[in-house]
């Protein structure tokens, strides 16, 4: 059986943190990027803020990544 893509919000700030991480970005950095404050940037990968589709946008330019390779990934 052919498994289909899944979205999640906790899919998404799990793979924008575990990407920062391995480009060994700072959440200080990527908020510094994004202008917004380390706790604001915190939420975000906390899951505490919604991400905009602009947002995603900003994040994955940053990351270096396509952003639906931040929103899907297939079903375990």
């Amino acid at each position: 059986m052919k498994k289909e893509p899944v979205l999640t919000t906790e899919h998404i700030r799990v793979h924008i943190q575990e990407l920062r991480k391995s480009k060994k970005m700072s959440q200080e950095y990527m908020a510094y990027c994004l202008r917004v404050s380390q706790k604001a940037y915190s939420k975000i990968e906390s899951g505490k803020t919604q991400l905009s589709v602009g947002r995603l946008i900003q994040i994955a330019r940053l990351l270096e990544v396509n952003p639906s390779q931040l929103l899907f990934t297939k079903n375990k």
